[in-house]
C-alpha cells in the first residue's frame, strides 16, 4: 500500500473502503466523525492512482467549503497536490445558484 498523508481510524477506513475501489460513494456519518479527512484520504488515493487526475470537492454551503478548503491546504501542502485542487463556490441569487471558480 502507498504511504499516505492522512492516517484514518479503523471505522473511517471502513467508511472509505468502497470509494477507494473507484466506485461512486456517499459517506453518511455523524458530526465530528472525520468525514472531511475521509474525503481527503480518498482524494489523495485518487491522485496517487491517477496523477493526471483532478478532484471536484462540492459542499452545501460556502462557509463549510471555506473551512474544508483551509483544511485541505494544510493537508495537501505540496504543489503537486495544490495545482490539482480547484475550489468552486455557489453564489445565491433569488434561490438560484451560480457556480464560479474561486
Amino acid at each position: 500500500r502507498t504511504p499516505t498523508l492522512i492516517n484514518l481510524r479503523q471505522y473511517q477506513e471502513e467508511l472509505a473502503e468502497v470509494a477507494l475501489t473507484g466506485k461512486n460513494t456517499i459517506i453518511c456519518a455523524g458530526t465530528n466523525s472525520g468525514k472531511t479527512y475521509i474525503a481527503f484520504h480518498i482524494i489523495e488515493d485518487h491522485l496517487i492512482k491517477h496523477p493526471e487526475g483532478k478532484v471536484a470537492f462540492i459542499n452545501r454551503t460556502n462557509i463549510l467549503l471555506g473551512q474544508q478548503y483551509e483544511r485541505a491546504c494544510g493537508v495537501f501542502l505540496t504543489l503537486f497536490y495544490q495545482r490539482k485542487i480547484n475550489i468552486w463556490k455557489a453564489e445565491e441569487d433569488d434561490n438560484d445558484y451560480f457556480i464560479h471558480k474561486v
